[in-house]
């Protein structure tokens, strides 16, 4: 029996923390005894309920470091280097604190193996120390381009240079006594990498070397469009201006449902008297993505990977780079309106009736798509690894 440690440092909403849960009954079932790090501290009471495994606070930056690190509001992001930078990378002391405390948890935890679900930290703390496989989007999995981290707004100027972060972690790896990689893509870069993603939402499709490996659950059977349009919108309390989309799509005329992520219950008792259906739990998917005509949201991965495979076209409101780029290739693909935020309600209106002449597109797609299911490959990885140290 192998000690697994599964973790996630940073990212909004659930997606990336559900990677991590996906693999804990099957490693478990293999033997394995599973720890699961976060970095959401308020999120770990009710995220540990009925995993059955342990659940630790991985080391990140505060919110005030991050904050800093990032810059005024409005602060252009040029490309992966940044978010590293934003990470705690941007700063040497930080960089030393959070790997500190990571070999810190690293003794106290003994794993065989790490996983790393957007958690570079961790990645560079266990360099001649734990072998780790990253895993996620295609966008926390970037591949290396020109021995570099992808840089996606070429014409705005470099903030962070990657030689900086190196350097930062460069000499704390010394100090503790290892050797570091030539380059800071190197030092990110697991023993094996997946992609948990639909191959045609990879950001990076056009520079990896190999597609990638598909969702952690299997992505749904592609159904045609319902006879009656509706729609079902996935949205977060967060949504600028958000009382006044769901107003404007109760104004459409066309019947739909709603989850919005946080929402206290009397706000939800008060849509429901508005005659919104609004649900006090996520919908499961893919059942109501596939009663449903379009699907409105912030432009999350994991929803986005079911309603491509289902055949069902997508309003994306991104909130942030990552949602964009999914958001990017949803219109690129024909099956998608992105709007940006803070998004005009008379704007998603509109978007609700154009969605709707997409769903035959949408599900001619959806039957032309490869569609690879990621977890045999993922614990086909991680066993390897394991037999590797063994």
């Amino acid at each position: 029996m192998a000690h697994v440690l599964l973790a996630n440092e940073y990212g909004d909403g659930l997606g990336h923390i559900n990677h991590l849960r996906a693999l804990i009954g099957p490693l478990r079932r293999a033997g394995h005894a599973v720890t699961l790090a976060l970095g959401a501290p308020r999120r770990l009471p009710p995220l540990a309920a009925g995993l059955g495994v342990r659940v630790v606070t991985a080391p990140t930056a505060s919110v005030e470091t991050i904050a800093r690190l990032r810059g005024p509001p409005g602060a252009q992001l040029r490309g992966l280097a940044d978010i590293l930078a934003w990470h705690g990378l941007g700063d040497a002391a930080v960089t030393a604190d959070l790997l500190t405390r990571w070999s810190l948890l690293l003794d106290e935890l003994a794993p065989d193996l790490a996983v790393c679900e957007f958690a570079p930290l961790l990645r560079i703390a266990c360099r001649q120390r734990v072998p780790t496989l990253r895993l996620g989007t295609g966008w926390s999995v970037p591949p290396i381009v020109g021995g570099a981290l992808p840089v996606l707004f070429p014409q705005r100027p470099e903030r962070y240079p990657e030689a900086r972060l190196y350097a930062h972690a460069a000499t704390w790896l010394r100090g503790a006594g290892r050797a570091p990689p030539p380059s800071l893509a190197g030092l990110v870069t697991g023993e094996a990498d997946i992609v948990v993603a639909l191959p045609d939402l990879d950001p990076f499709h056009v520079y990896r070397a190999y597609p990638a490996h598909g969702p952690l659950t299997r992505p749904p059977a592609p159904q045609a469009p319902p006879r009656t349009p509706r729609w079902y919108a996935y949205l977060r309390t967060a949504a600028p201006r958000l009382p006044e989309l769901l107003g404007a799509l109760v104004a459409t005329g066309i019947p739909g449902s709603a989850y919005v992520h946080g929402l206290p219950p009397d706000a939800v008792a008060a849509w429901r008297a508005r005659g919104l259906p609004l649900r006090t739990t996520p919908a499961p998917f893919p059942r109501t993505l596939a009663a449903a005509s379009v699907l409105i949201h912030h432009g999350g991965l994991n929803t986005a990977n079911e309603a491509l495979a289902l055949g069902r076209p997508v309003i994306a409101m991104p909130a942030g780079l990552e949602s964009q780029l999914t958001a990017r290739r949803l219109v690129g693909l024909k099956i998608g309106i992105s709007l940006a935020e803070p998004v005009e309600p008379a704007d998603l209106a509109a978007a609700v009736r154009d969605a709707l002449t997409l769903g035959a597109p949408a599900y001619a797609l959806a039957r032309q798509i490869q569609r690879p299911f990621g977890l045999p490959a993922t614990l086909a990885a991680i066993e390897c690894l394991l037999g590797s140290t063994a």
